[in-house]
């Protein structure tokens, strides 16, 4: 090893240490943390546990709706025959567009999300 690599560390390789905090094998409760401690970790816990399930209904709840609107729009609005052609592409046009944007979006997200370097870095 010359003496760049030596002063990158132990983290040049971009791999958390073992014996690093929080690292991959659990800590014991540590002696000074009271019953108090303990019971802010678990209001932090189970804060997560329902912005997770909120998140999760509303994701559920929302598709639902959108996807009964879109069955709505197709069978009624497309198919009306009073409403000129053009206005039916036009708007049709319109929402799938938005909906292509929402989907890239996500799928950029979800990507991101599993190559964040940052990911296991703590605040």
């Amino acid at each position: 090893m010359n003496d760049h690599e030596k002063d990158r560390g132990p983290s040049a390789s971009g791999r958390i240490p073992d014996d690093a905090p929080g690292g991959p094998e659990l800590q014991p409760r540590p002696e000074d943390w009271d019953d108090a401690a303990m019971d802010r970790f678990w209001l932090g816990v189970y804060s997560r546990l329902e912005r997770g399930l909120a998140w999760t209904l509303v994701s559920a709840s929302a598709a639902v709706l959108l996807g009964y609107w879109a069955y709505e729009f197709a069978t009624e609005f497309l198919a009306d025959a009073s409403v000129p052609m053009i206005v039916r592409l036009g708007a049709a046009g319109l929402l799938l567009g938005i909906l292509l944007l929402l989907l890239g979006a996500i799928r950029e997200r979800i990507r991101a999300r599993s190559t964040d370097p940052f990911r296991r870095v703590r605040r």
